[in-house]
């Protein structure tokens, strides 16, 4: 860099990344964000907003006195001012629009001598002292293009100057670095042609045809094809004392009418994609031989970054190219980026790509949008609009009749984009996943290695970018072995560091898509994007994530729904919310880097305390009579839950336990011991009704530990009751025991009156269960007694059910009926069906042992009513098994039929070994003479 007078060097590596980047994106805001990740290549190390703010200090002061003022701070990052300075790039750029504009015109000395000076700005590789991978990765592939589209237009212009035999050097080595570039071969099967050289001009045709039909699977173009054809006519128009016009052209009024082959090039591994493929086949290959309308034929594929789209889009255009005889316009509309490009001059870029004249292409966006559509009102083309950015940067691009197919693709979605058909590209299949990894990997590796090939996938989660990585990770390093490799994607934390390779990168793939969302306006669904990265259950439902943003339910909908948007957040149903894998990945790191340590705990407290509150709300709903836990105060402004039916609270339990048991681990790993405790506790009340037996211990044994570390004997005894009672159904009545005598003696020693009569109970109970009755009535009784004497009227019935029950087993059938009526009343006056239902089953059960059928039928008919009613599978399907033993000993087949098909379908769904003895009944009655249904 000159100061205008001498060189000034800047020896800091880091602090010439910072200044290349910004001399790129001169008279723009580059990013504070952007900058970190161009100086740290995608990975910013901790600390590296601190850092950078050094490096551009160091910079302005080895600029000298006028640095600032060339260096500005603009909002959330920097901008150079360029006012009254010259950069090369800006001369390059200028230099070759002159040649383009004087070969466009047919000028071809000035063409030539234009971007000769333009090429001559060259001096070695694009940021060759620059050690910036990401930056690279950014800006190098435009300039690249330009600079190869600059070479490409002088060789034109030097032919057409004559110059054919001095061109063929060059021609061949560029050729063998660009070999895809189908023009590149015309000019050089044209040179070798004029120079006399026919035979190597036919050799030239032959070896890329060999090389496209191996490498993509696709015929030349139809210009190569065409120009092949005339060198073996002989074909006096490429004789260059004829007419000067390209083999490629013809003239068609005052414009050339050119077939543009712009589709870049496609991948041979391509894989999957199967349903998309035949969609766009159909969408987009009907639609020109369409009579019955002149509209033109939208499709769009939407998707998060590394999904596939523009790799689907490419194999599509190939495909289809046949369709489209005008040919195939395609640009990468950057819509990601933080600069986007202008609608108005890709419009005026495909009108010169279809022939009209620099000078003739209007200067208004109308006029301008208006001859785009008059050109290719009578074609068939396709125009591929790669990574769009909204509807309103397409819409422009869309010619105006249908002979034109338009296929889009975009991080964001388009559904305001009217008349278009839209495709979600999602992640890929497990089988097509495989597919792919194989096909790069090679089938041999994979076979000696199936289990950890499953881990690999499993962390890759179905995005095809990071499955390439992966794979091509593996085949650069062939001492690796799958299982290295997995073993390296174990590790969450640095999951993304390892999915990088070359110039490929999820977490810069992901970064883009983030940074649009700032860049676009969307800041809250940016912030949003972060906190979820705090969330550690599978989905978030909208109220949950209010409170994690502490934001109005309206304003985190919108948030959320740009997310959705942007496919960066997927909606599974109305008013819930995920994260792809590796995104949930991305946004822990990010919010990690940009928010700060107090605010991540304020947001997991707020979302752990909408958690409790709610869980709470729902166990009020489920047993309005149990003793709950004190939550705290409620200070957010987002209210939990509230829930108006038993039905309500018990779907919501279920639909939000995964969540609900991620939050109670959450909690006691981020030391939120009290919701640590709290929340489990309140929990038991689904558990026991489901039975879902592993979680109520998982999340109770977490439980202990933090309500021990809190010191706090209340929320133990509580825990530790409630443990018992788990491990007292799973018929570990040894450690049952333990827990709950430890429980009692808290609950004695803290004087917590109600809890130690509801913990004797539960003792009562481990003794009822292992054959002890005796032992078992004379804790019942104490318990009968606790609760009676506290006024606790809910609790009493229970145990005066279970002490009923008890002296049924002994065959004290008078006490048993007397004790189950007394808890039947009770629970009647507090209306509870849930005990009810209990002493409605005691009283039956005593009734059948009695010998009393009818009575035992009709108490089990009503119990079994009740059960339905609460959802109470487990009580239900129990009551079922003897009741239909009863139906089948009076003859009652149909019933005992139905009783025992339902008790099984319960028994089955909820794995109890007990379905097996109820299959047999149903084939014992399948056999009998007598149909029973």
């Amino acid at each position: 860099m000159s100061d205008g007078s001498a060189a000034v060097a800047i020896p800091a590596a880091k602090q010439r990344i910072v200044l290349a980047a910004l001399l790129l994106r001169a008279g723009r805001v580059v990013s504070v964000n952007e900058l970190a990740d161009f100086v740290w290549d995608g990975a910013p190390i901790a600390g590296a907003r601190g850092a950078l703010l050094n490096h551009v200090m160091r910079l302005r002061q080895a600029l000298g006195d006028d640095a600032r003022q060339l260096i500005r701070t603009q909002g959330a990052g920097y901008l150079v001012d360029i006012e009254g300075h010259t950069l090369d790039l800006q001369l390059f750029r200028g230099r070759l629009e002159l040649g383009r504009a004087a070969a466009d015109s047919r000028q071809w000395q000035d063409a030539s001598k234009d971007l000769r000076r333009a090429l001559a700005l060259w001096r070695g590789e694009f940021l060759a002292d620059v050690p910036s991978a990401a930056l690279l990765l950014s800006e190098g592939p435009a300039l690249a293009e330009a600079r190869l589209s600059a070479v490409q237009t002088r060789i034109e212009a030097d032919m057409q100057l004559g110059h054919h035999e001095t061109v063929i050097g060059e021609l061949r080595q560029l050729v063998s670095s660009h070999p895809l570039r189908e023009r590149l071969h015309e000019h050089l099967m044209l040179a070798l042609y004029r120079s006399g050289r026919q035979a190597e001009a036919l050799a030239a045709y032959r070896a890329v045809h060999r090389l496209l039909v191996d490498e993509l699977g696709v015929e030349p173009g139809e210009a190569l094809r065409r120009l092949h054809q005339a060198i073996l006519d002989g074909d006096p128009d490429l004789d260059p004392a004829s007419s000067p016009k390209s083999p490629r052209m013809t003239v068609s009024g005052p414009a050339q009418r050119i077939v543009p082959a712009q589709v870049p090039s496609g991948i041979a591994d391509f894989t999957g994609r199967r349903t998309h493929l035949d969609t766009l086949h159909y969408l987009l290959s009907a639609a020109p031989d369409s009579t019955s309308t002149n509209t033109v034929v939208l499709a769009t594929l939407g998707g998060t970054g590394g999904i596939g789209k523009t790799t689907l889009a490419v194999r599509a255009a190939h495909q289809l190219s046949a369709q489209f005889p005008d040919g195939q316009l395609y640009v990468n509309l950057r819509g990601a980026r933080e600069a986007p490009l202008n609608s108005f001059e890709v419009v005026g870029r495909f009108l010169r790509d279809l022939g009209v004249a620099p000078a003739a292409v209007p200067l208004t966006m109308e006029e301008r949008v208006a001859l785009y559509r008059t050109v290719a009102a009578d074609r068939r083309l396709l125009i591929v609009l790669d990574d769009a950015r909204d509807a309103e940067q397409v819409r422009p691009l869309v010619p105006g009749r249908g002979s034109c197919c338009v296929l889009i693709t975009s991080r964001n979605s388009l559904s305001d984009l009217a008349g278009a058909a839209h495709m979600n590209v999602d992640c890929l299949s497990p089988r097509d996943a495989q597919t792919l990894f194989e096909r790069i990997v090679g089938s041999g590796r994979i076979a000696a290695e199936t289990g950890a090939t499953g881990e690999v996938l499993a962390a890759c989660a179905g995005l095809p970018l990071a499955i390439r990585i992966a794979a091509s990770r593996l085949v650069s390093r062939p001492n690796w072995t799958i299982r290295h490799l997995a073993d390296r994607l174990a590790d969450q934390a640095h999951r993304l560091d390892e999915l990088q390779v070359g110039d490929l990168a999820v977490r810069v793939s992901f970064r883009v898509s983030y940074a649009a969302l700032s860049t676009h306006g969307h800041s809250a669904a940016a912030r949003a994007f972060r906190l979820l990265g705090l969330v550690t259950g599978s989905s978030i439902e909208r109220s949950a994530a209010a409170a994690l943003m502490d934001a109005p339910p309206e304003e985190a909908d919108a948030a959320l729904e740009a997310l959705v948007d942007a496919h960066l957040l997927e909606s599974p149903e109305p008013g819930r919310y995920r994260l792809h894998d590796l995104l949930r990945v991305y946004a822990g790191e990010i919010v990690e880097e940009e928010e700060p340590s107090p605010s991540r705990q304020q947001a997991v407290r707020r979302l752990l305390e909408w958690y409790l509150h709610s869980t709470l709300a729902a166990a009020a709903a489920l047993a309005p009579q149990r003793r709950r836990v004190d939550p705290g105060p409620w200070h957010q402004s987002n209210l939990p839950h509230e829930f108006a039916t038993y039905d309500q609270a018990l779907d919501w339990c279920e639909s939000e336990r995964a969540n609900l048991i991620a939050a109670s681990r959450q909690a006691a790993d981020l030391g939120f011991h009290d919701i640590a405790w709290k929340l489990p506790g309140t929990l038991q009340r689904l558990f026991n009704i489901r039975k879902y037996w592993s979680d109520w211990v998982s999340t109770h044994e977490l439980a202990v530990r933090s309500a021990q570390t809190l010191a706090d004997p209340f929320g133990e005894s509580w825990i530790r009751s409630n443990l018992g009672l788990a491990h007292l159904e799973l018929g570990q009545y040894d450690r049952a025991l333990s827990l709950l005598q430890e429980a009692l003696r808290i609950r004695r020693r803290i004087q917590d009156r109600s809890g130690e009569g509801a913990t004797v109970g539960s003792i009562a109970l481990a003794y009822a269960r292992q054959g002890r009755h005796a032992e078992a009535v004379d804790y019942y009784q104490q318990s009968v007694a606790i609760h009676a004497e506290l006024g606790d009227r809910y609790n009493e019935s229970i145990e005066l059910n279970n002490l009923g029950d008890t002296f049924r087993s002994l065959g004290s059938f008078h006490d048993a009926i007397a004790c189950a009526n007394r808890a039947l009343a009770l629970s009647r006056a507090v209306d509870d069906p849930y005990v009810e239902g209990l002493a409605l089953s005691t009283l039956g059960e005593t009734y059948r042992d009695r010998g009393d059928v009818t009575e035992a039928i009709r108490h089990a008919e009503q119990s079994v009513v009740l059960f339905r009613e609460i959802r109470h599978r487990q009580l239900e399907a129990a009551v079922l098994y003897w009741l239909s033993h009863l139906y089948f000993r009076c003859g009652r087949l149909d019933a005992a039929h139905r009783g025992w098909s339902r008790t099984r379908q319960i028994f089955e769904e909820m794995n109890d070994p007990r379905a097996v003895d109820v299959t047999n009944h149903l084939d014992i009655m399948q056999l009998a003479d007598e149909p029973c249904y």
